[in-house]
């Protein structure tokens, strides 16, 4: 039926029709075929009788749903969540840095393990701006990831999404730390048994005795964490059964997870022990070692300062005496020290760039001589020979010469 008013803005005929396209009735130009105007549905609503029309491109929109793999990773964020306790408001905020993470130009076209990592790595940041006391190792023991790629993941996460996240102080972590170990009487033999408390207590002190001899500066907080624990639990109570405890049969019979990097944390612990130990004035030298230090833990943390103090003096004054030198070029300053090969030794402490300083290879230049070059003076007369040259080359070869008519 022609639609009378109606003009085609392709070709101006007046010749406008209605043409059903299945349940779409559609304005059609008779002459040339196009469309001039898009139909109207009805929809019925069950409480009225009267019908709303709606556009036929509106009735068939689809809201764009998310992916299986965003799911998946909001589930994440949401069970370390819980696992670690936090509060709905850190919840809440944990999915929103990882909503806007994962769809981010950044994040789009990275691999799986590293959006499966992206989950762990929002939680951390959540808990770092709200000084909840969570270490990167407990995500990477959550996870089951790789500490460097979740380090990877995290700082480019943080530059991403512009985060202020200052990292988590390692005393703070530590009484988190501490009640991970299932130490109590309900789990240990009595004899083996130690409070939350008093563990805590007595690690926080080694901590700080780390911290005075550059043993947590730059190193991953886990590993030192449990290198103090260990031996807070040992020196509490030094008998012969805990002393004969390992650091893995320790964090076995603990229940928790043993870091590889741990038994040199507790070498290097006991090296700073055994050194202010050697400056207890009731004991020899000699009487300190690594496996009788953790008897004499509780006078060297009670004198810690004094004994650091003597331990420094001594250090110097046995510089001194190896080199008389030193003490007066060190006194010139720091701009006229020269610098030594193995400058390590010169400290009693010193920061683990120093102790483990790798050697650099220097690249000689290659110089390319064509023949070309110009000779100095110098070096010319160093090709002359003077006149005691020219008489000892003559008599060494009339020598060889009268030994060749010998024989």
């Amino acid at each position: 039926m022609a639609t009378v008013g109606l003009k085609c803005p392709e070709c101006g005929s007046l010749d406008i029709v209605d043409d059903e396209h299945y349940s779409q009735p559609q304005l059609v130009c008779a002459d040339c075929g196009a469309v001039v105007s898009e139909g109207l549905l009805t929809t019925t609503r069950s409480e009225e009788t009267q019908g709303t029309d709606v556009r036929y491109s509106n009735s068939t929109e689809v809201d764009k749903k998310p992916c299986r793999n965003l799911i998946n990773g909001i589930h994440r964020v949401r069970a370390l969540c819980r696992i670690l306790r936090l509060t709905f408001l850190m919840e809440e905020t944990a999915e929103t840095h990882f909503k806007q993470a994962y769809e981010h130009p950044n994040f789009i076209r990275v691999s799986l393990q590293k959006k499966e990592v992206l989950a762990g790595c929002c939680v951390l940041a959540t808990c770092r701006q709200h000084s909840w006391p969570i270490a990167m190792g407990t995500i990477c023991c959550l996870l089951e990831a790789n500490p460097r790629l979740i380090g990877v993941v995290y700082q480019e996460m943080v530059k991403t999404l512009k985060i202020e996240a200052p990292p988590t102080s390692i005393i703070n972590l530590l009484e988190t730390h501490c009640q991970a170990y299932k130490l109590s009487p309900q789990h240990v033999h009595e004899e083996l048994s130690e409070s939350s408390k008093d563990l805590t207590k007595r690690a926080a002190v080694l901590l700080e005795l780390a911290a005075d001899a550059w043993l947590v500066t730059g190193r991953q907080p886990i590993p030192i964490l449990t290198a103090s624990i260990f031996l807070a639990w040992q020196s509490l109570k030094p008998t012969q059964t805990r002393l004969k405890y390992t650091l893995a049969r320790f964090c076995q019979m603990a229940k928790v997870t043993k870091s590889s990097i741990a038994p040199k944390r507790v070498t290097e612990l006991k090296e700073v022990l055994c050194k202010l130990g050697q400056e207890l004035p009731w004991l020899r030298g000699d009487e300190v070692t690594p496996q009788t230090v953790i008897q004499m833990v509780d006078d060297i943390l009670n004198h810690r300062l004094t004994l650091l103090r003597r331990a420094l003096s001594s250090h110097e004054e046995a510089l001194a005496s190896e080199s008389p030198d030193t003490g007066s070029v060190q006194q010139q300053g720091d701009h006229s020290q020269p610098s030594v090969p193995n400058s390590g030794k010169r400290s009693l402490f010193e920061p683990p760039s120093v102790r483990y300083a790798k050697i650099r290879r220097v690249q000689v230049p290659v110089v390319e001589v064509t023949g070309d070059e110009e000779i100095s003076d110098s070096e010319i007369d160093s090709y002359i020979r003077t006149p005691q040259e020219i008489r000892d080359y003559v008599e060494a070869k009339e020598a060889l010469a009268s030994s060749d008519d010998e024989l």
